[in-house]
């Protein structure tokens, strides 16, 4: 079809670009290459990516179809929009190849996303209303001028020598001098009033002082890691208005942040309803008017709380389920529409002294609250991740996002390595990937999803090979000694009670040019291991895959139905054997009518 093609690029921003090298790692072969930076290649950069930058953003309609391709997948679909990828812009000062910048730019991204179109509808019903109401102002002031008779109206026009005609003046001499022309002036400054205030919001949302319109979403940030590089002054990464919380109470803020956005809704919608009563003029219109000025956000219905921008907290696991964790809690448990980034280190306690850590945990108890979306996502897998923010999203209430997000400066390894240890984390248990939405169909778990995880048969790496690529966990091995004390494979040693691993050494062994190296395993990070498949088979248990539940009701079918097709054997067998008694009875006693018959035909033919 003629002009119906568009242009893809692959262009790198030069004032955001760290040489982390995970594009050219991810990407297909050939597809990008390293080289080294000159003021050459520099200016080239500079040159395309203004090039890219003038060019129209992608249409919503290309994303759309992009999206339905499961080769491609809405994540990458969504990154195709200039606004979109640019809710995280760059130029602040995270580390090259960051995996908390990859999970927050993956997760705002699908934000805008989300909330672009629902911000268009409100304007767009914002507009339609002041239209409504702009209409109604006009039709009430045209209606002072009696119009009825337009031959008089025709012949005072005639008569009148001056170029202008005075409106007074024409309705006093055409109109019935008992009719009533004069207006109320309460209720037409009423029509006025909210037309402005409806003008006004509308142009803030669309536009605003600086053309952008408001924000489609909040931000709050924890301190901690996260704020090193999120609250840097006075580089700003984001496209949002951001928090930056430093005293620990970030989940008590975020609360008072959304009662603000939700209230600001509530003031938009009240103008929605009572440009509704002016238009319709419904019966109790007058009472109905009061109502409005006590409206609350609480008395909005789910779809008007929808059109409120959510508010985004993010931050560490240390911030969010360490010190903050029962903050956490109430706010997965109050029903406000704050959306939880918590962005895990995944130390599981082994670089600390040994505490009751339940940071570990977090996904299993956040299940707990029941009423709370709750997802465990991997920035390996960026279409989970992005399904999962746009499901939180379309929550109502209150969600939580879990992601790994792996440090190559303070965990020690190559930054393009990133992904490479999030894949690992899911492989191993570490972190595995499961949503649950409270609003699905069916029970508590039924609503659990554990898709995207690698099949238990698949599994090939354990918390410790996992835990071996990091030199954070470095205290956590050493090399197997020859007089170790009875070595054993890590996956037999936790397949042992904890008497019988006493006394044993488990290892794990890596292959470096054929050569095979055994590397010996702490017991802390050993236990560690054998918690995250506990916690794994808790997941499985509580989805309903594998439990000994599901196991002893498939043993009581299997032998309800084993016993029904026993006793329909037995039913045929026993009417079988009825059926040939009752031949070989049949059949003696035709052999014995014949015997006999015989006989008599011998002895009479004896007598003749």
């Amino acid at each position: 079809k003629k002009d119906s093609a568009e242009l893809l690029s692959v262009v790198i921003n030069p004032e955001a670009c760290k040489s982390c090298g995970l594009c050219v790692s991810n990407c297909e072969p050939e597809a990008l290459r390293s080289t080294e930076q000159d003021a050459a290649v520099l200016g080239k950069a500079r040159e395309l990516w203004s090039v890219f930058s003038s060019t129209p953003d992608t249409a919503s309609e290309t994303l759309e179809r992009v999206a339905e391709d499961p080769d491609i997948g809405a994540m990458a679909a969504i990154l195709l929009s200039r606004y979109c990828q640019f809710a995280l812009p760059g130029g602040d000062p995270a580390e090259a190849g960051s995996g908390e910048k990859i999970a927050v730019r993956l997760a705002l991204s699908a934000t805008e996303f989300h909330q672009q179109p629902i911000a268009q509808r409100f304007a767009k019903s914002l507009a339609e209303a002041g239209d409504s109401v702009a209409s109604l102002i006009n039709e009430t002031l045209s209606g002072t001028l009696a119009v009825e008779d337009l031959d008089a109206v025709t012949e005072k026009l005639r008569s009148t020598t001056s170029p202008r005609v005075d409106l007074q003046d024409l309705a006093n001499s055409v109109g019935d001098a008992a009719s009533d022309h004069s207006i109320d002036t309460d209720y037409l400054l009423r029509l006025i009033d909210l037309t402005n205030r409806i003008n006004t919001s509308h142009h803030q949302l669309v536009a605003g002082k600086h053309g952008l319109g408001r924000a489609r979403y909040g931000l709050a940030v924890a301190g901690g890691t996260t704020a090193a590089w999120a609250g840097a002054f006075p580089h700003n990464p984001f496209q949002a208005p951001v928090l930056i919380d430093m005293s620990g109470d970030a989940a008590q803020l975020s609360a008072g942040l959304i009662e603000g956005h939700l209230d600001e809704t509530a003031e938009l919608i009240r103008l929605l309803r009572l440009a509704r009563l002016e238009v319709d003029q419904p019966d109790g219109a007058d009472w109905k008017r009061e109502a409005l000025a006590s409206l609350r956000w609480q008395d909005l219905s789910a779809e008007e709380v929808a059109l409120c921008p959510p508010l985004i907290l993010i931050g560490s696991d240390e911030m969010l389920a360490g010190q903050g964790l029962s903050q956490l809690i109430w706010l997965l448990n109050s029903g406000l529409p704050v959306k939880v980034l918590v962005l895990s280190a995944l130390d599981f306690g082994l670089l600390d002294e040994p505490t009751n850590n339940p940071r570990a945990g977090l996904g299993l108890l956040a299940l707990a609250q029941r009423n709370a979306f709750v997802a465990q996502t991997s920035v390996a897998d960026s279409a989970h991740l992005g399904e999962s923010m746009l499901r939180a999203l379309g929550h109502e209430g209150p969600a939580l996002v879990q992601v790994y997000a792996p440090s190559p400066e303070r965990h020690g390894f190559a930054p393009r390595q990133t992904l490479v240890q999030a894949q690992l984390a899911i492989s191993c248990r570490a972190l595995p990937l499961f949503r649950y939405d409270p609003n699905a169909e069916g029970v508590f778990g039924s609503r659990i999803t554990l898709d995207g995880n690698p099949e238990d048969g698949e599994q090939s790496v354990s918390l410790a090979d996992w835990a071996l690529g990091q030199e954070r966990f470095a205290s956590s091995f050493r090399t197997l000694a020859d007089d170790a004390a009875t070595p054993i494979p890590l996956h037999e040693w936790l397949q042992l009670n904890a008497k019988s691993r006493t006394g044993k050494t488990p290892y794990i062994t890596t292959l470096d040019d054929d050569v095979e190296h055994r590397h010996a395993v702490s017991t802390e990070l050993a236990i560690a291991t054998g918690e995250c498949l506990a916690n794994w088979q808790t997941l499985q248990e509580l989805a309903g895959i594998v439990t000994p539940f599901t196991e002893r009701l498939e043993q009581e079918i299997r032998a309800s139905v084993a016993a029904e097709h026993q006793a329909d054997l037995d039913a045929q067998k026993k009417a079988s054997d009825a059926e040939i008694r009752e031949i070989q009875e049949k059949t003696q006693s035709e052999i014995a009518s014949k015997i006999r018959s015989r006989l008599l035909q011998l002895a009479s033919q004896k007598r003749d």
